[in-house]
């Protein structure tokens, strides 16, 4: 594997492997940060945005990834996963035009977002010493629609979920009454329209669901450094548990 920097004694390694089922192919990266022995780790799935799609690996290189590594070093996170698939270049996450103020979840995910629910399950059962109580999914852009749309799909496998410029299905938002989100969007965004956050996060919290939205005033699209920088959203993340009897 390849090291990315080493501040605090035990390296990240980053590992690359094809994730193959029937036919079809994800790139697939890894970083861990794994302790000799010890505590169960938690495993954060890293949904990349439109931009970083193809079939190199470079999803894992990406800025948003490197920024939420240097925040985890920076709360002295002692050990973790980072899951990072990469969608093919003419595929998405989920199929919905992403300027498109409103869209609906269809019954089938398309198939990088199969493979991706495959490759997770894969993970809960057979990836060293993982917390299954500790499951989290946070992505941007075109991985902020996929992280709305796994949150919607396995609710309760997942412990909370963090998704920044996307857009879920608002009429199946009841599914997460008892996920923890906290949903980030740039009041700004002409690419995402701000309305995809916020008509999720209004059904959710009429619910009572435990649910935060931030809107950054005056930002456009690209918000996801501000978010992954923040000691605060990062540290959220991980205290989140999954409630086992809740969903």
């Amino acid at each position: 594997g390849l090291t990315l920097f080493k501040p605090s004694g035990i390296a990240q390694t980053l590992t690359t492997f094809w994730y193959n089922q029937q036919g079809y192919r994800l790139p697939v990266g890894m970083v861990s940060k794994v302790q000799p022995a010890g505590n169960p780790l938690p495993l954060i799935v890293f949904l990349h945005g439109a931009g970083e799609r193809g079939d190199d690996f470079h999803a894992a290189r990406s800025e948003g990834v490197q920024t939420l590594i240097q925040t985890l070093e920076k709360l002295g996170v002692k050990q973790y996963y980072i899951l990072i698939p990469q969608c093919p270049k003419s595929e998405k996450w989920v199929e919905s035009p992403w300027s498109a103020p409103d869209h609906r979840m269809s019954e089938n995910p398309t198939w990088p977002m199969n493979l991706l629910l495959k490759l997770l399950d894969s993970c809960r059962q057979h990836l060293d010493r993982v917390d299954l109580n500790r499951i989290y999914i946070t992505g941007l852009s075109m991985g902020g629609f996929g992280t709305w749309e796994l949150a919607q799909r396995i609710p309760d496998r997942l412990a909370a979920v963090m998704p920044i410029c996307g857009g879920g299905d608002s009429t199946l938002a009841h599914r997460l009454k008892n996920l923890p989100v906290w949903a980030f969007h740039g009041s700004k965004d002409a690419v995402v329209l701000p309305i995809r956050t916020k008509a999720m996060g209004m059904v959710l919290k009429k619910m009572g669901a435990p649910c935060q939205i931030s809107l950054f005033k005056n930002e456009a699209h690209g918000i996801w450094n501000r978010v992954y920088s923040n000691k605060t959203y990062v540290s959220w993340l991980l205290q989140q548990r999954r409630n086992p009897q809740g969903n």
